[in-house]
C-alpha cells in the first residue's frame, strides 16, 4: 500500500538531527543510525518500510511539570549506535510528538499519527513518555473498534485508583472501559512485593493473565508467543 502521510499527521510530528545523536560522527555502514530513513530535512517515504519509531517525551502523566522532551533523543543515541543484523526489516524514524498544550492534547496528537500509521499496516515503535501514553496507543483500535491483545511488562500493575497520576491507574480505564476491545491481557514480570494482592485479584476477576518476574525468567520460551501475538504491546 502506498504511503502518502496526510498533513494532520505532519503538523504533530518534529525532526530528528542524525549529526546530533551521533556527535558529529556519523554512523558506520552497518550501524541501525546508517540504515534507518529518518524525519530530518524532509519526510521518509515509509512505503517499504516494516518498523516507524515515534518520539515522545509527554510524562506529565506521572506528575511532572516538565516534559522530559530529551529522552526519546537518549534512546535514539543508543539505538542508532547498534549493528543491523537484520537487512530485511526496514526501519524509518518519523520523528517526535510536539508537546501538546495539556497532557490529553498529546495523547490525541499520539493518537492520530498512530493510527496513521497502523492503517497502513506499519508496525509502531514509541520511544519516551510515561506509561500512560499506552491509553493513546489503545484509543487507535477502541476508535476502529478493533478487538486486540495486550501485553505489558511492567514491575508494577497500574491499576492504582486511590492515585491521582495517570500513569498509576491508566490500566483500569483500558481494561474496564466500555464497550471494550481488548481480548486478552497479559501482564509480564511483575514484582510482588511491588503489587497489592488486591490488584492481583482484579486482574484475575477480569480473566486476564499475570505473569511474576521470577516465572517469566525460568520459562523465557512461553512468553514468546504472548508477546508475538499482542497487537498493542507496552514496556515500562
Amino acid at each position: 500500500m502506498s504511503f502518502q502521510p496526510i498533513d494532520t499527521m505532519l503538523d504533530f510530528l518534529e525532526p530528528v538531527n542524525k549529526y546530533v545523536l551521533s556527535d558529529d560522527q556519523g554512523y558506520k555502514q552497518n550501524q541501525l543510525g546508517y540504515n534507518i530513513e529518518a524525519f530530518e530535512e524532509r519526510f521518509p517515504s515509509l512505503e517499504n518500510t516494516d518498523i516507524v519509531l515515534i518520539g515522545c517525551g509527554e510524562n506529565r502523566g506521572s506528575g511532572s511539570l516538565r516534559l522530559n522532551a530529551k529522552a526519546p533523543d537518549a534512546i535514539r543515541k543508543e539505538l542508532y549506535s547498534l549493528y543491523h543484523w537484520h537487512q530485511d526489516i526496514r526501519v524509518a524514524d518519523a520523528g517526535n510528538i510536539k508537546p501538546g498544550a495539556t497532557l490529553h492534547d498529546t495523547y490525541a496528537a499520539l493518537k492520530t499519527v498512530i493510527a496513521e500509521l497502523i492503517q497502513h499496516t506499519k508496525k509502531v515503535v514509541i520511544l519516551g513518555g510515561s506509561h500512560d501514553l499506552t491509553l493513546a496507543q489503545y484509543g487507535v483500535y477502541e476508535t476502529t473498534e478493533r478487538i486486540i491483545e495486550a501485553a505489558c511488562i511492567d514491575a508494577m500493575i497500574d491499576i492504582n485508583m486511590d492515585s491521582v497520576l495517570p500513569c498509576e491507574r491508566f490500566l483500569m480505564r483500558m481494561l474496564t472501559h466500555e464497550p471494550n476491545f481488548i481480548k486478552q491481557y497479559n501482564h509480564i514480570g511483575f514484582q510482588s512485593y511491588m503489587v497489592h494482592p488486591d490488584m492481583l485479584e482484579t486482574i484475575d476477576k477480569l480473566r486476564f493473565d499475570c505473569f511474576r518476574v521470577g516465572k517469566v525468567k525460568e520459562n523465557m520460551e512461553d512468553m514468546e508467543p504472548v508477546i508475538r501475538n499482542a497487537n498493542l504491546f507496552s514496556f515500562d
